[in-house]
């Protein structure tokens, strides 16, 4: 039977004598593992992408279908000139994905279903959402979302690309609204504005320090706003509504919500509430169902300097791993 379990680490001071078994146990225990691993499966080059010593600097791998995306850079036009490559493990397997663009320096690979997402610079379009369909795909600009009128290049910059129940989020810059919360299915037609959080020419303050996070037809990201702070929010897919779930440190205090994770329909995260320090928050998404989990480490008070224990908790959680 499996069993889908969150990891939570806390920050703990180990006696000397604990620190030197437990990294005898780590050595061994990661020796153990690449000997299993070479003789399930010997390691070898699948193609020197960029030849000599400089290395192509492989970066953001996914899965579309048995073939690995990924950002690397071969030497040409420069050295730091970053492309999009794909392989099957094999020499003849592993190429260039061209958007005819000679740098595009693709970031932010996103799967979802059969359909790679990302975010690249092409011409004419400036750093806009791409896409390749299927494996064996060709690059294709989904929508220019920021164009120039003049006949310029400008660029809508997307980030924070997510898959939520199928439909991909993120957050772009257009010329009228700055940076706001977008989706799309794919297509020109079907890449749409989700919100104007903030009105105007001024661009909404996501947090660039925490990645949005979709749990079953919702969007949780967070936000800044003047009156809240730094707090949760959400966009739900199925209503249409996007706001903020809760304001968890009220006023313009912040709850600064981090580490967020989906766990078994819930949103798993880290925040203050001004009372009890940083501890394990949860929620469904509804204000009455926005909780902290448990007072770990009761206080508030909170010390910022590295590896000197307060009152309030220390930890991170990661993405569900099974045992």
């Amino acid at each position: 039977m499996t069993t889908v379990l969150p990891i939570l680490t806390r920050r703990t001071t180990w006696p000397r004598a604990s620190l030197t078994s437990l990294g005898f146990f780590c050595a061994l225990l990661t020796t153990l593992t690449v000997s299993i691993a070479q003789e399930e499966s010997p390691v070898s080059l699948a193609k020197d992408i960029f030849p000599g010593a400089e290395g192509s600097g492989i970066s953001s791998p996914v899965n579309l279908g048995g073939t690995v995306f990924f950002s690397a850079a071969d030497g040409t036009p420069a050295p730091q000139a970053r492309k999009l490559w794909r392989s099957n493990g094999e020499p003849g397997g592993t190429m260039e994905v061209p958007n005819g663009w000679p740098s595009p320096n693709p970031t932010e690979l996103t799967v979802i279903g059969d359909t790679l997402y990302f975010s690249a610079f092409g011409n004419p379009g400036g750093t806009e959402l791409w896409k390749v369909e299927g494996p064996a795909g060709a690059a294709v600009l989904v929508k220019d979302i920021n164009p120039d009128p003049a006949g310029g290049v400008l660029s809508s910059m997307p980030r924070d690309l997510t898959d939520v129940d199928g439909t991909l989020f993120f957050t772009a810059i257009s010329g009228d609204l700055g940076r706001e919360l977008w989706k799309s299915n794919g297509e020109a037609a079907g890449t749409t504005l989700v919100e104007n959080i903030t009105p105007g020419r001024g661009s909404t303050r996501f947090s660039s320090f925490v990645r949005p996070v979709g749990v079953d037809d919702t969007l949780f990201f967070v936000v800044e706003t003047e009156t809240a702070g730094v707090e949760l929010w959400k966009s739900d897919l199925t209503t249409g509504k996007t706001g903020m779930v809760k304001d968890i440190h009220p006023g313009a205090a912040s709850s600064n919500p981090t580490n967020l994770v989906s766990f078994k329909n819930l949103l798993y995260f880290v925040a203050d509430d001004g009372v009890h320090g940083r501890e394990i928050w949860r929620s469904d998404g509804n204000e009455d169902e926005t909780k902290m989990v448990a007072d770990i480490n009761p206080g508030s008070f909170i010390l910022s300097t590295p590896g000197v224990s307060s009152s309030s908790t220390t930890c991170s959680i990661s993405p569900p791993m099974t045992a």
